[in-house]
């Protein structure tokens, strides 16, 4: 994999996305409702169906080209898991898969700056595995993929502030 201060990577960002999206179903299927309701330590206020209400709400939204309307971008994501709070868990997955046509082309559209939509949804993935108790999946292909979306925002910010390139290596 490579990625450079340029934005150009290897990465294929909508297979990257529909894969975790993947994982995580099938992480989930059967899920009952007391691991629904299970907290994650990674995002102290959300319990498992919180984190899945927040990476297909994003999905949803995004993919029916629906961002947030102002600055305030945190509120918007609080808004979209407070929307779908209380809704059980198969439904959110379910949710999630319906937007992935739309969420696929719009991370193709985005190019690089996919990289950090599945650095997102791959970290919650292993956040939500944490929760449950059912590590796996570290080496995934989309694991990988987020040393290449850290490295690009790492190589926009070491630009923007005139600081020389580092190399970094992954494999």
């Amino acid at each position: 994999r490579f990625a450079d201060v340029t934005g150009n990577s290897t990465t294929d960002w909508p297979r990257e996305y529909a894969a975790t999206r993947a994982r995580v179903r099938a992480l989930l299927d059967g899920a009952t409702d007391a691991e629904a309701a299970t907290p994650v330590a990674a995002c102290p206020a959300w319990q498992v169906r919180d984190v899945v209400a927040h990476v297909g709400g994003l999905a949803s939204a995004l993919g029916s080209g629906k961002g947030p309307a102002g600055g305030d971008v945190q509120a918007w994501i609080d808004a979209l898991v407070d929307e779908r709070r209380g809704r059980p868990l198969a439904e959110l997955l379910d949710e999630w898969d319906a937007a992935g046509p739309a969420i696929d082309a719009a991370l193709a559209a985005m190019g690089p700056g996919g990289g950090q939509l599945v650095y997102d949804a791959v970290a919650h993935e292993h956040d939500i595995r944490h929760a449950l108790g059912r590590p796996g999946e570290r080496d995934s292909t989309g694991v990988r993929a987020c040393a290449d979306a850290m490295s690009m925002l790492l190589a926009r910010d070491l630009a923007a502030h005139d600081l020389p390139a580092v190399r970094i290596t992954s494999g």
